[in-house]
């Protein structure tokens, strides 16, 4: 499951948890990651076919009721290769959800996201409306430096 598939995980949770369930133990699900597709987006912004394999694992931890609902820690090494060459990167970190006293669902997303950002991004889980602004700069300098990997000619 990618991180992306995970953070689905995140929302579909945390819109169905009951209340009464507070206090129950978590469950704990851990998932190896051994996975190879086209990176469509990668692909279109380098100019050449990015084929992704992702190896490593997630933790998904999940409990009912307020508070922190879940908490998936990923790591994962990506390779990317082209014709031309190839370009390593890093998906690792924690991603939570958890409801606030007054019903609010807070998304935080820790760590490096490959060509998005560094650090953390916080969002409401319902509007979707970012509570802060993490690094996205990083991602580009990340996206810059796949291509030039990637398709040197282009």
């Amino acid at each position: 499951m990618t991180r992306t598939k995970a953070l689905m995980v995140l929302f579909a949770a945390a819109a169905l948890v009951p209340a009464s369930a507070a206090g129950a133990p978590p469950t704990i699900v851990r998932e190896d990651i051994d996975e190879t597709f086209v990176d469509e987006t990668l692909s279109a912004e380098c100019g050449v076919k990015a084929t992704v394999h992702l190896t490593g694992h997630s933790i998904t931890r999940m409990r009912e009721g307020g508070g922190v609902l879940n908490v998936i820690t990923v790591n994962l090494t990506g390779t990317i290769t082209s014709e031309f060459g190839s370009f390593k990167v890093k998906d690792v970190g924690s991603d939570s959800t958890r409801i606030t006293p007054d019903g609010q669902v807070i998304v935080s997303i820790r760590g490096q996201l490959p060509f998005f950002f560094k650090g953390v991004l916080k969002f409401d889980g319902t509007t979707e409306e970012w509570l802060n602004e993490p690094n996205l700069a990083a991602g580009e300098r990340q996206i810059e430096r796949a291509c030039a990997a990637l398709n040197p000619e282009g």
